[in-house]
């Protein structure tokens, strides 16, 4: 990867490395955790900075969260660098404060390049080689991080397209913070996520509502998919099937605004996607589902013994398919380009620009 071409084509001026040690923060019951906050104290040489993280969304592996940065003169919170009205109302509490202690250490090598993209865009890219020590355990850290300082947010999906034409690389839904949580205390199975109502409003143009659609459907899909990666459940592959199902719907429908939604590319990729899916949820349910009242209904047929192992084991080859399907590049792939699509908006065109810049409640009943 530090040998691409690319790299060297965007930063002429090299890369710079430095050793990066984040001592994270929080109660014995993770009382910051469970408010979607992370606390850290990170060390780079003599200069410590003190961070705080919050709330963000995660889009096919754009993370987007806010953050607050302030120096501070050792590794340890200062409260009084809070500007933040909410924060300084959650950190006033002076039992809190008693109760935060170090839970989970980050430290690894970081080499940075500055890239900047013949369009303009200008972007951060972290390699970051170490590891995460916890009580409980470690993990190794051994990734690439891409941060927007300027420009579109596709140009961090295309370059990442570019980075995995050099190494294996697939898109990560979880932060160090999340990962070192994972350390501290025993995980309880993941839930599967079901469809959740897209944030669309009356006032909203067809554009706006499209993408507001179609990134809840990428959400819900990602979201699956990473729970997924652990060990295979029955219901991830189900809400995983949804997702994609309500996204080819999405591209149909709006396509009446603008025909170039629906890319025939991007579909072609959904429909193998749901192809690889598909069979083992069939499996799933026909197992499962259908045919155990049959066999407790005719307990002395032994031919729906037979019947039932050889289902099993058919059952068994799909879910490895939909598994395999799940954890590979070809995903990864589809994740990254449609991320980048979704950005670029290619279907705006002169022709396209009056109809999708409607309101969206017009064109609902239009539509319907």
């Amino acid at each position: 990867l530090r040998r691409h071409p690319l790299l060297k084509a965007l930063c002429p001026s090299g890369p710079r490395t430095r050793r990066l040690v984040s001592i994270y923060f929080d109660t014995d019951d993770f009382a910051l955790r469970n408010r979607g906050i992370a606390l850290r104290v990170r060390r780079s040489g003599r200069q410590c900075t003190q961070t705080v993280k919050g709330g963000g969304s995660v889009r096919a592996g754009l993370h987007q969260r806010d953050e607050w940065e302030a120096p501070v003169a050792r590794g340890a919170p200062d409260f009084t660098k809070i500007a933040d009205p909410g924060l300084i109302a959650l950190f006033s509490d002076e039992a809190l404060r008693q109760r935060l202690h170090s839970v989970f250490v980050t430290e690894f090598d970081r080499t940075v390049w500055l890239l900047e993209t013949e369009a303009g865009d200008r972007v951060e890219m972290a390699l970051d080689r170490g590891e995460i020590r916890a009580d409980l355990g470690s993990a190794p850290i051994c990734e690439v991080e891409l941060e927007l300082k300027a420009g579109s947010p596709a140009a961090l999906y295309e370059l990442a397209l570019a980075l995995r034409e050099a190494a294996p690389l697939r898109a990560e839904n979880a932060s160090k913070a999340e990962r070192g949580y994972a350390l501290c205390a025993p995980q309880d199975a993941p839930l599967p996520v079901k469809a959740t109502l897209p944030e669309v409003g009356r006032e909203m143009t067809v554009d706006a509502a499209f993408r507001a659609i179609a990134w809840n459907c990428v959400g819900q899909l990602q979201d699956n998919q990473s729970r997924l990666l652990p060990g295979y459940d029955p219901e991830l592959v189900h809400q995983m099937r949804v997702a994609v199902r309500r996204l080819r719907s999405a591209l149909g429908l709006f396509a009446a605004a603008a025909p170039a939604i629906r890319d025939a590319a991007l579909t072609g990729e959904l429909r193998w996607l749901v192809g690889e899916l598909g069979p083992a949820r069939d499996w799933d349910v026909f197992v499962g589902e259908m045919l155990p009242p049959v066999i407790a209904a005719l307990p002395g047929e032994a031919g729906l013994a037979r019947l039932q192992r050889q289902a099993e084991k058919i059952c068994r080859e799909k879910r490895g398919q939909a598994s395999a399907a799940a954890a590979g590049p070809r995903y990864d792939e589809i994740m990254l380009k449609l991320g980048a699509w979704l950005w670029r908006a290619p279907w705006r065109t002169t022709a396209t620009a009056a109809e999708l810049d409607l309101p969206v409640a017009a064109f609902a009943a239009q539509m319907l």
